[in-house]
């Protein structure tokens, strides 16, 4: 038997540009798996994305 489930990292944020290059530069930070959050819902995963984007 395994759990299987969707968790949600800090990753890394940009908003003002996205370049092939920004993601190498940042990748540790985009696969750290650390503090990682688990969504109950649409909602929290929503919620969690528009804080990451400074809204």
């Amino acid at each position: 038997m395994a759990r299987i489930f969707t968790g949600v990292t800090q990753g890394w944020t940009d908003t003002e540009s996205l370049t092939v290059e920004d993601i190498r530069d940042h990748f540790d930070e985009i696969r750290d798996e650390d503090g990682y959050a688990v969504p109950a819902n649409l909602t929290e995963e929503l919620q969690g994305t528009l804080k990451a984007l400074g809204g």
